[in-house]
């Protein structure tokens, strides 16, 4: 009934990795779940602050299954929602993978939407965050 609903409304349903050492088990209810309305979400500082795995790993990993991304910073130690380069993340690595699939993906119709945390000001997002992709801005 839950995807029938989602259906209905056009909405998206996405897994978001919250306190995940791995990004493997994320991939493994994706790949059981049948449904078109159906994607994760990869919080970027989630990975950062709570996996031993890089979070390119993760980026490079979850790509195909991402319908949504939560950019933003920290230094791994807590989920401080900083702004990009205000922390530790190798942001241009990151972004060039999250390109990449979006390059595939144009032929098919697919979008991905990104959110960034903004913890500073819009001249500082606009020299770090070049990403092609839609952004919404969380403040």
């Amino acid at each position: 009934m839950g995807g029938t609903r989602c259906r209905i409304y056009k909405s998206v349903s996405a897994l978001e990795n919250v306190l995940d050492p791995k990004w493997e088990p994320l991939k493994a209810v994706a790949d059981q779940v049948e449904a078109d309305n159906f994607g994760l979400c990869l919080d970027i500082g989630h990975a950062n602050c709570y996996s031993a795995q890089p979070v390119e790993d993760w980026a490079q990993g979850l790509n195909p299954y991402l319908t949504h991304i939560h950019v933003h910073d920290n230094h791994g130690d807590r989920d401080a929602h900083l702004a990009l380069g205000d922390g530790n993340l190798k942001w241009e690595k990151i972004q060039e993978i999250f390109m990449q699939e979006e390059k595939r993906r144009r032929e098919t119709g697919c979008k991905k939407e990104l959110t960034y945390t903004k913890k500073g000001d819009a001249k500082k997002l606009n020299r770090v965050f070049s990403h092609p992709l839609s952004i919404a801005i969380i403040q």
